[in-house]
């Protein structure tokens, strides 16, 4: 039972923090609020000490930072406040300040919990509400659309945002026949529009919902030549598990690439460990060859190791035997790299882990895979011939020059770039013009979000929070057709 496993391992792990006299991250807070609970002369000292308190995000604490919001302020889990005398003839518990907008909470993953705020004047029966409604950034289109979609939610604290500003331009919505299509009507748009307005590409951002969907744009930018950069982020071929795939795709082409086969020799791990690699390249420089060769002829190249790692060796070797002989056969590339992602269980060793950081891999490999699909059927228009195969060699030759750009000092006289990063990383920013991209169903909102009404909610103020980083320009594109794990799918618009 995984449950009674993962409870045994916590307690080992919590033991072992009492040993070292450790705490982890997640603990400063925990442990800050058992204190306070269990010594009440460490509670009074400190409710002494901080008078006023001010929480700037409060839309974004989480359960434990409310908890230790509510120790320091004096206030029991009751709502009642620590009415002993506290500093110069003050009674009461501290003076509490936050600072927070509901219409702005996007952090539910990571724990952030939206009653926090909406609660606040219950827990909280004497303070008083200042409602900040005027806005300095956007122009009146844009907040009338972002006032709008908001209105929908019924969590959340009512305002009605209004600016004293120009009307501007009105919020521009895009249909595009397909996400490729998408990226160059983006691109275009972005290049017209700084003719015409003159702004930097400092002032341009793109984003999106997800980062599997940065490979389109980035392609689409190098197209016209545009600068970019992604925030929060790497690149789409600078991401470990693209590189590792990209790696296996090397070797089915030239297995005499050392460098990616000590990239992938032990990804995922099949218990080739560093030792072992240190010997086979020790061996390949001993005889003036390459690591592959070592593999491929082991009588001919003595390697020092056990019968298991041997064996281990050899599966590998055999792998990547298979990989290069369907490549030599003339395997279609967008064929032969669904065939090597299979084989080497890339994906799979994925799947069974739910945490973001997983299926976000899994959206990129998968997105790795639209672009092989895409190259073959590009090549396939260009000469005309439905049943012409685009060789991996090829698509490869494509990669190395997308990789190359991405590989640049980002300040290698490009100091204007445009911005490209998912709507959570794009919060507290602001920028002139905004393009967000992928604005269907199933995307943006996400289909994790439909199990709840909440998650819906979420996914709306996450727009809200899209739309209101503009400006001065918005435009907001989706596409009717979308490659989706593998698949290519229609696209609904987004119910936003």
């Amino acid at each position: 039972n995984p449950e009674e496993l993962y409870a045994v391992v916590y307690a080992e792990y919590q033991h072992r923090l009492a040993a070292a006299n450790a705490v982890d991250f997640d603990d400063l807070i925990v442990r800050t609020v058992e204190l306070l609970r269990a010594c009440p002369d460490v509670a009074e000292y400190y409710h002494r000490k901080f008078r006023y308190i001010r929480v700037d995000e409060y839309q974004d604490t989480n359960h434990a930072q409310y908890v230790l919001i509510r120790e320091l302020a004096g206030v029991d889990a009751g709502g009642h406040a620590d009415m002993g005398a506290v500093g110069a003839g003050r009674v009461g518990p501290a003076w509490i300040t936050v600072v927070g907008d509901s219409d702005q909470s996007i952090y539910a993953f990571r724990g952030a919990d939206i009653r926090n705020i909406q609660d606040f004047e219950q827990d909280f029966p004497n303070a008083k509400t200042i409602m900040l409604e005027q806005n300095y950034r956007s122009t009146g289109n844009i907040l009338g659309a972002a006032n709008t979609l908001i209105a929908k939610n019924t969590e959340g604290i009512p305002k009605e945002v209004f600016t004293t500003g120009s009307t501007g331009d009105r919020v521009e919505v895009v249909r595009a026949y397909s996400d490729y299509e998408e990226g160059f009507l983006v691109a275009n748009r972005l290049s017209q529009l700084r003719m015409n307005t003159g702004d930097s590409y400092e002032e341009f951002a793109v984003l999106y919902r997800t980062n599997a969907q940065s490979r389109v744009l980035e392609e689409a930018l190098r197209k016209r030549n545009i600068p970019y950069r992604i925030y929060g982020g790497l690149a789409f071929y600078q991401r470990k598990e693209i590189k590792d795939a990209v790696a296996y795709l090397r070797l089915s082409v030239n297995p005499d690439d050392d460098e990616a086969l000590r990239r992938v020799i032990n990804t995922p791990a099949r218990g080739i460990g560093d030792t072992t690699v240190k010997k086979l390249t020790a061996a390949a420089m001993r005889d003036a060859c390459s690591m592959w060769q070592v593999l491929d002829a082991p009588d001919s190249h003595p390697l020092d190791v056990n019968r298991g790692t041997r064996a281990k060796l050899e599966g590998f070797h055999n792998l990547i035997l298979d990989f290069t002989a369907k490549a030599a056969d003339g395997m279609a590339a967008d064929e032969l790299a669904e065939y090597i992602l299979a084989a080497t269980g890339l994906i799979a060793n994925l799947v069974h882990d739910k945490t973001p950081e997983s299926i976000s891999q899994i959206e990129n490999l998968q997105e790795l895979l639209n672009g092989v699909r895409q190259f073959v059927a590009d090549k396939r228009e260009e000469s005309g011939d439905d049943a012409a195969a685009a060789d991996m060699a090829s698509f490869l030759t494509e990669v190395s020059l997308a990789t190359d750009q991405d590989g640049k000092d980002p300040d290698d006289g490009a100091s204007e770039r445009v911005t490209l990063m998912t709507i959570h990383a794009a919060k507290g920013l602001e920028f002139g013009n905004v393009f967000i991209v992928g604005a269907e169903e199933e995307l943006l909102p996400s289909h994790m979000s439909f199990d709840s009404l909440s998650g819906i909610e979420e996914e709306r103020r996450l727009m809200y929070v899209a739309i209101t980083r503009a400006k001065r320009f918005c435009m907001i594109s989706y596409a009717a057709s979308r490659f989706i794990n593998g698949q290519p799918k229609i696209g609904r618009p987004s119910r936003f």
